[in-house]
């Protein structure tokens, strides 16, 4: 391959408190079957003894190792991997996670192959080492394994590390991730999938997302505060979709929004209720005054109605609902479903006995 047909690849790896899983991690990345890369390490004032399993590593001329001087958090050193990086193309890497051995070459000529701007492949979770991450993609394959991809993208899940950009994209744009917020993928997400046209996607799950409690990608507090980051990023979505003047777009954000506010309103811990609820009655206002369409179910009209309800009316009917729900509904499912478990055991163990 010439300098033009093997361009440059530069890999983002934030680092924190990932010791554990940090050399199964940039093993999948130095082992890459394509080589040309450029592996940018930002290590974020680990705790633990993260920085001595990365000694090793540094012996590579491939890794640029950079240390924040202070605790920047997951979107300030994701955009200083981006600021320093030089490559043709660009993706992201948690440093708990790991990736096929294969990953950037499949990109690479699925990227001179067709153009694109933006490939965006499949993943897998795992909890512990999976048996293996050694899986072949033959080039020769590669027309039967990626397509074209229109406004779909906007329904994947928000995960930066699943993405294959053109660097040009992100400079030219100027995108970063939010700073100071949980939930960052979400804008991000969003602004690339708007700023670029020629987009396509690669089904084989490529990427092994390992899911823990102190995942790098996952919250260890699913509904606790770091829930309103949430709330407040979909309102730049909003903005976004406005600024790119995306019109047909609202119907998939509204179909996005309507749920993400329902089960969030139900789910989030109630001492944060009411700023949650507070924070979705702004959002329901953005979308009404940029014209977005509701969707009618009981999803959408019992969001309506609390956002429109003064708040001495809405909010105990949120929580009468939530008792309804938590209280009553569920542990009665949970009931019924521990009845029928027990029901089909009593029937395969007379069937037992019968047998005998």
């Amino acid at each position: 391959m010439t300098a033009f047909e093997s361009p440059l690849v530069s890999i983002i790896v934030p680092v924190y408190n990932v010791a554990l899983y940090l050399d199964e991690c940039l093993s999948s990345i130095k082992m890459q079957t394509y080589q040309n890369l450029e592996i940018i390490v930002v290590e974020d004032c680990s705790t633990d003894h993260s920085i001595q399993v990365l000694q090793p590593y540094l012996k590579d001329r491939r890794i640029k190792f950079i240390k924040n001087v202070k605790n920047l958090g997951l979107s300030a050193t994701r955009n200083k991997g981006i600021d320093l990086a030089t490559g043709v193309y660009i993706m992201f890497v948690d440093s708990d996670d790991i990736i096929d051995l294969s990953l950037v070459k499949t990109c690479v000529d699925c990227a001179t192959t067709t153009k694109a701007d933006l490939i965006t492949y499949g993943y897998a979770q795992f909890s512990d080492i999976p048996e293996t991450v050694k899986q072949s993609c033959s080039p020769s394959d590669l027309e039967l394994i990626s397509y074209k991809q229109g406004n779909e993208y906007f329904n994947l899940d928000h995960y930066c590390w699943a993405n294959f950009i053109r660097f040009s994209v992100l400079k030219h744009s100027n995108i970063r991730f939010p700073v100071g917020f949980y939930y960052e993928d979400g804008p991000f997400h969003w602004h690339l999938g708007l700023e670029v046209k020629n987009r396509y996607y690669l089904p084989k799950k490529m990427y092994l997302y390992r899911k823990h409690s102190q995942s790098i990608s996952a919250l260890s507090s699913r509904n606790g505060r770091k829930l309103l980051d949430a709330f407040t990023l979909e309102l730049e979505i909003i903005a976004l979709v406005k600024r790119y003047r995306r019109d047909e777009l609202k119907n998939v954000l509204s179909k996005r929004l309507i749920d993400f506010n329902f089960y969030n309103l139900l789910y989030i811990d109630d001492k944060f209720l009411a700023s949650a609820l507070s924070k979705v009655k702004i959002i329901e206002t953005s979308m009404r005054e940029n014209d977005y369409e509701q969707v009618l179910n009981y999803r959408s009209i019992t969001v309506l109605f609390l956002t429109l309800a003064p708040n001495y009316i809405s909010l105990p009917f949120l929580r009468l609902i939530r008792i309804i729900l938590h209280k009553i509904f569920k542990p009665t499912r949970k009931l019924i479903r521990n009845a029928f478990k027990y029901l089909s055991f009593d029937n395969e163990r007379d069937a037992t006995y019968q047998d005998v």
